[in-house]
């Protein structure tokens, strides 16, 4: 419910975190724990930031990052059984 009602949601960049965040539609910022696995935060993070899905910052960016971040340009997440984006 809470993410539901949520403006902004700011979090570590966990899959499922993610993917729960943009199917409710809310708008998303991660922050990586890049001491995971290889990085795998910072890889998922990135490659959806890529995709104008979400933002990504690291830690001592997450200041600057929050005042430049323009959410408009973000995409919308395509719905369960909507077409496949590349």
């Amino acid at each position: 419910r809470e993410l539901r009602q949520a403006a902004l949601v700011v979090s570590h960049a966990g899959a499922g975190t993610i993917l729960d965040c943009l199917q409710a539609g809310r708008r998303l910022v991660v922050v990586p724990n890049e001491g995971l696995m290889a990085n795998h935060q910072v890889q998922l993070g990135l490659a959806l930031r890529e995709q104008g899905l979400l933002f990504c910052f690291r830690a001592g960016e997450l200041s600057d990052g929050l005042r430049q971040a323009d959410f408009g340009k973000l995409r919308r997440f395509p719905a369960k059984g909507g077409a496949a984006f590349a």
